[in-house]
């Protein structure tokens, strides 16, 4: 047995160290382990549990936009459409990024959807297009990665089935949309426009042909051209010349005879 001064903790004892007011975690594991080891058990089993039971697994998928720099001028050259500045591409793409969940893309997407068979990989029973496209919209999350020319697109649903056929529709719609709408990629647009206004005015030159050729018929006029002249005013100049013509050669025979 060991002695120790009166007042004096024995140190080769059993005694707790003294209160000194610390949080000491280290030092209490080491006094109540059992108790530790314990509770850590009942939290994991537990938790397992009720993750199990309650938990919801929740699938991702992500797609990437390619964001051009600089706009390809088609048909002159322009310089409206340079991006002069780092900052004004910034403010370029940061529009993009909210026009990737624009309403109208998300209506057309689950309306692609439904045209592919595919109307309830989205869209739940009971819900209404306008319900289904803003839970759509609040499903994505669209982020411009900085200082590159790149923007992700993710989509977190419940559902893994169909889930990257959605996010594939929904950017091809934005591409098609922008098309459609930016003049900068709007050349197919413009070359059908143009050759449907070709066709009209072919059709118009042939129907006044058309016309020309019967009001010709008509008046017995063979040309209509401004420099050339009427055959009928010809033909009258030409009586009016051999009139003239006549009328000397009698002025001059009367005069034979008179003489």
């Amino acid at each position: 047995m060991s002695t120790a001064p009166m007042g004096r903790p024995d140190p080769g004892g059993d005694a707790p160290p003294p209160a000194t007011g610390a949080l000491m975690p280290l030092v209490s594991i080491r006094r109540h382990w059992r108790v530790g080891l314990a509770v850590a058990l009942a939290v994991a089993l537990l938790g397992g549990y009720l993750g199990y039971k309650k938990g919801k697994p929740v699938y991702s998928t992500t797609a990437t936009i390619y964001v051009a720099s600089k706009f390809v001028n088609i048909l002159r050259e322009s310089k409206d459409f340079d991006v002069a500045s780092y900052q004004q591409f910034r403010q370029f793409v940061e529009h993009q990024t909210q026009t990737i969940g624009r309403y109208d893309i998300v209506l057309a997407t689950l309306k692609k959807l439904e045209d592919q068979g595919l109307g309830n990989a989205w869209k739940e029973p009971q819900e209404t297009e306008r319900q289904a496209a803003e839970r759509l919209i609040a499903a994505l999350k669209i982020v411009a990665i900085k200082d590159t020319y790149l923007i992700t697109v993710t989509l977190d649903s419940g559902r893994q089935e169909n889930l990257d056929v959605i996010l594939n529709t929904l950017v091809d719609t934005y591409i098609e949309t922008q098309r459609r709408e930016n003049l900068f990629y709007g050349q197919d647009i413009r070359a059908k426009s143009l050759g449907e206004h070709k066709d009209e005015v072919f059709r118009k030159l042939e129907a006044h042909r058309k016309r020309r050729t019967e009001i010709a018929q008509q008046i017995g006029v063979t040309t209509f051209t401004p420099n050339g002249a009427n055959p009928y005013d010809k033909i009258l100049l030409d009586s009016r010349s051999a009139l003239a013509d006549s009328h000397r050669d009698v002025i001059a025979a009367q005069a034979a005879l008179d003489a």
